[in-house]
């Protein structure tokens, strides 16, 4: 069959067919994201006109995102954004792509803050940012809390900004390590962080889309994953209000000894943040 007289029903099958033997998962949902990148088409369309044509130019696009992902690039980084809490956020390779475990720590933020809480306008911190999407979300949810973003960098720092502009939430993206970026007097109601928690020795198993592409920089909690969270456990009360709160996403396994730096650390509460399916994801941590 020529390219030129392929539909885009066969371009699926057929690429899919490759995506899964090349050890993806998800290679349906990867070619039809793929594909709908190229067309500009919802994937709806691909079951209800499978026999739609799909073009030279179009197939010669198709091609040369479908070789990225089959090298195991993360999807992510080749469409340019990750939906996280209902939003797209900018991503590219140097940032952390946002995953779905992280937005139970937003809602947590939520609850905390929100419309039902007697705590309106908090400032909040998101720390080690990433894209953003952590403290962004939280913006568009409380309109009136003050945002302060910041990561070492400086391409975490770039999509933080732009994210921020094109999610219309009012911002301030600062570059630097950890808490460095402060002024010595500067307190937060509210300091969340995903920070790295990734043992160094444990990431070279990882599948290759963290493995290989995403930033080492983000990943890395030292020998033992907990280098980050010491450092900001040690650090955090002295950029916290007297009854602020410190948010952590915790690894797989990590909770516990997470609970017993924030305790040892001198935080009166601390509440277990779980998914859906009971999975502990983050631990909040609060003065009083």
């Amino acid at each position: 069959m020529a390219k030129n007289s392929i539909t885009a029903g066969e371009l699926l099958r057929d690429s899919a067919l490759r995506l899964r033997e090349a050890g993806i998962d998800t290679a349906r949902l990867d070619a039809e994201l793929l594909l709908a990148e190229v067309l500009g088409c919802e994937r709806i369309s691909f079951y209800t006109h499978p026999e739609c044509p799909v073009t030279e130019d179009e197939y010669q696009s198709f091609t040369k995102l479908l070789e990225r992902r089959l090298a195991r690039e993360p999807l992510a980084y080749i469409t340019g954004t990750k939906e996280f809490m209902g939003e797209d956020f900018a991503v590219c390779p140097g940032i952390l792509i946002p995953r779905p475990d992280t937005e139970v720590l937003v809602e947590k933020i939520i609850e905390l803050f929100g419309p039902e809480s007697e705590r309106k306008d908090p400032a909040i911190l998101d720390l080690c940012s990433g894209s953003g999407a952590i403290g962004l979300s939280a913006g568009i949810r409380l309109p009136g809390a003050k945002i302060v973003l910041s990561d070492v960098s400086e391409t975490a720092v770039v999509t933080g900004r732009r994210n921020a502009d094109s999610l219309s939430v009012n911002a301030e993206v600062r570059h630097g390590d950890l808490f460095e970026t402060l002024l010595p007097d500067e307190r937060f109601d509210l300091i969340v962080s995903n920070p790295p928690y990734i043992a160094e020795d444990e990431i070279k198993g990882l599948e290759p889309e963290v493995s290989v592409w995403e930033p080492r920089l983000a990943l890395s909690g030292g020998a033992d994953g907990y280098q980050f969270y010491r450092r900001i456990v040690s650090q955090a009360q002295s950029h916290l209000a007297s009854d602020g709160v410190l948010m952590l996403e915790a690894g797989d396994g990590q909770a516990q000894t997470l609970r017993e730096l924030l305790e040892n650390a001198g935080y009166a509460r601390i509440e277990e943040i779980r998914d859906l399916t009971g999975t502990v994801r983050g631990l909040a941590a609060f003065l009083v």
